[in-house]
C-alpha cells in the first residue's frame, strides 16, 4: 500500500510521539527508512516478558503447525505440534533454553538433545522468535500503517539472517527477509512472517537448498507464562 509523505509523516506523528516532525519536505524513499528504524528501536525497549502464539512453518522440508509460547528473559522459547496420521495423533513438544534444543516425543517420558553431533541429525526450529538483533537495521522500511484485524499496527519489512543448522552439522547464516506487524499502541508483535533460502554444498559434496519460512500470529502478551527446561535426570542417557 503506498503513502504520501504527508500521510506517513501525520501517522508516524500520532504514533510515535514526534519522530517524524519536518520529514514532509522530503521523499518517500527517504522517510520511510527512517520511521522504521525508528520504530523498531521503539520495539526494543517495549515491556514485553512473554508471549503465546500460533504458528504455521516450513524446515527441512516439512511442514508443520502448532502452538507455543517464548519468555524474554531468560530467552527461552516452547513449542508443541500436534500431527495426525491415519488416525493416529503424535504430540511433539520442542523446547529451547538459551541455544540447547530440547524435544520430547508422544510416549516418551525423557527428552532428547536435538542438534546433538554424537546423533549427527540435524533439525530447525526458531527459537529465536521475537529477536529483532537478526534484523539489519539499514534495510528497515515502514511498508504500511493498515491495521490488522482492527488493531492499528505498523508494518515493517527488513533483511534478517537466519542461523541454519545443515545437514551436514554446519551452522550456516542464511539471508532471508522478515515482515513484522506491530501494535501501535505497545509495540508488541501481532504477525511476524519470515523467509530465508540459500543453496549450500555439504562437506561431502552434495548439494542442498537451506530454506526456512515461518508465519507467527500472537494471542497473548505479558500473561506470566515461564517456560521450564528438563533437569539432568529428565534426559535421555548420554543426551
Amino acid at each position: 500500500m503506498r503513502h504520501s509523505v504527508r500521510a506517513v509523516c501525520l501517522a508516524g506523528m500520532l504514533a510515535v510521539n514526534a519522530w517524524l516532525v519536518g520529514c514532509g519536505g522530503g521523499t518517500p524513499a527517504n522517510a520511510a527508512p527512517s520511521a522504521g528504524a525508528r520504530i523498531l528501536a521503539q520495539a526494543r525497549q517495549a515491556n514485553l516478558r512473554d508471549a503465546a502464539f500460533t504458528t504455521h512453518f516450513v524446515a527441512d522440508n516439512q511442514a508443520q503447525d502448532g502452538t507455543g509460547i517464548t519468555t524474554m528473559q531468560p530467552l527461552r522459547m516452547r513449542l508443541t505440534l500436534v500431527k495426525t496420521t491415519n488416525g493416529k495423533t503424535a504430540t511433539t513438544i520442542v523446547l529451547s533454553d538459551r541455544g540447547t534444543l530440547y524435544a520430547l516425543l508422544s510416549g516418551d517420558t525423557l527428552w532428547t538433545v536435538l542438534n546433538d553431533p554424537d546423533l549427527g541429525i540435524y533439525v530447525n526450529y526458531d527459537t529465536d522468535i521475537i529477536n529483532y538483533d537478526h534484523v539489519e537495521a539499514a534495510s528497515v522500511q515502514l511498508s504500511d500503517s493498515t491495521p490488522l484485524n482492527g488493531v492499528a499496527a505498523w508494518h515493517l519489512h527488513a533483511h534478517f539472517i537466519y542461523p541454519y543448522n545443515a545437514p551436514d552439522g554446519g551452522l550456516v547464516q542464511v539471508p532471508g527477509t522478515e515482515d513484522l506487524w506491530l501494535r501501535q499502541r505497545d509495540s508488541f508483535p501481532l504477525k511476524i512472517v519470515k523467509t530465508a533460502s540459500q543453496p549450500y554444498t555439504a562437506s561431502d559434496g552434495t548439494p542442498y537448498t537451506l530454506a526456512f519460512s515461518a508465519t507467527y500470529v500472537f494471542t497473548g502478551w505479558n500473561q506470566g507464562r515461564t517456560i521450564t527446561p528438563p533437569r539432568a535426570n529428565q534426559l535421555m542417557p548420554g543426551d
